[in-house]
């Protein structure tokens, strides 16, 4: 592109960038066919602008990119139950690949990377929570075991 840029993004660009980013993944396209558009909206070139979404916009965006995604796909949300699944984490995994093939095979990688990352940091979560649910249930019966001393305290 000869007329590209190479100034300091403003943040009324960042929010162009953004809209269409979103717009293009609800309408089921791909992020880089917006950068496309946007670029030339911009007089930027769709490497900058794919580079600026992914380094800095993107994680300001990631509900709105849930949403839209969701959107796309006429998901509201996925039951809980569903993502016991293995089916659905099937599919799921399968749609974070396709995502990352956009992005070449390192993208991939780091996709299956990521997924397994955050598999290990649900699976350490998950027995958080049955920690704490456990010591709620040890509290529940100390309190009410307090409970009945002082009512025995208290008749006598």
């Amino acid at each position: 592109m000869s007329g590209s840029r190479q100034d300091a993004w403003t943040s009324e660009e960042d929010g162009i960038l953004a809209e269409t980013v979103l717009t293009y993944i609800k309408n089921g396209k791909t992020q880089l066919d917006a950068f496309k558009e946007v670029a030339d909206q911009l007089k930027r070139t769709p490497a900058a602008c794919g580079f600026r979404w992914n380094a800095n916009i993107r994680k300001l965006y990631e509900t709105e990119v849930e949403n839209a995604k969701r959107e796309r796909k006429g998901i509201e949300h996925r039951p809980q139950e569903a993502e016991n699944d293995p089916l659905e984490k099937a599919i799921s995994l399968l749609e974070h690949i396709k995502y990352a093939k956009s992005f070449g095979e390192q993208g991939v990688k780091d996709q299956i990377t990521e997924t397994e990352r955050l598999e290990a940091e649900n699976k350490t979560l998950k027995r958080q929570v049955e920690n704490y649910q456990q010591a709620w249930k040890q509290i529940e019966t100390i309190w009410q075991q307090a409970v009945l001393k002082l009512e025995e305290e208290h008749q006598n």
